[in-house]
């Protein structure tokens, strides 16, 4: 059995100062049209580079579309503006697991713990790698970390029960 692992870039609340831009963003995204999301999202960041939501918007659209490269890029300069924004680093994990970069997921994993130590799918799917690398007790140590953050936490349960598994 396939154990559960969080594979999809978390969305960002609506923000009053970019609204008319973001709805048009979500809308697109919405339609399964992640490239004009894309598009619309690098339009309103020609006007405020640093937002936080449309740079998360433009790199969960470039995702989903397939363009690993302009995810990478938009999600890399939101960590370095916001490096406590957990997220960031998260959705990096998720993108370098889909690029077979594991090093560089492990260690965005890591780095979304370290600025949100309750940031239970992190810890989660950190938990899934170790485990499939067979680093157990390591995985182990983060399924019970993410069970003491979120104890009804379902994902986190059946992993560490296949753990036990195996």
């Amino acid at each position: 059995m396939r154990k559960k692992m969080k594979n999809t870039p978390v969305k960002v609340p609506l923000p009053g100062s970019s609204k008319p831009t973001y709805e048009e963003v979500v809308a697109c995204y919405s339609q399964g049209r992640f490239q004009d999301g894309y598009d619309l999202a690098g339009k309103a960041l020609a006007y405020e580079p640093h937002n936080l939501v449309m740079l998360n918007a433009a790199a969960t659209c470039a995702f989903n579309a397939g363009m690993y490269q302009q995810a990478e890029e938009r999600w890399k300069c939101l960590a370095e503006l916001h490096p406590q924004y957990a997220d960031a680093y998260f959705n990096l994990g998720i993108l370098y697991i889909q690029m077979q970069r594991i090093s560089d997921s492990e260690a965005n994993y890591r780095k979304a713990i370290a600025a949100d130590p309750r940031h239970k799918s992190a810890i989660n799917n950190l938990g899934v790698m170790l485990q499939e690398q067979k680093r157990y007790d390591e995985a182990e140590s983060f399924y019970r970390s993410a069970l003491a953050v979120s104890p009804d936490f379902v994902d986190v349960r059946y992993n560490l029960a296949m753990l036990y598994q195996e």
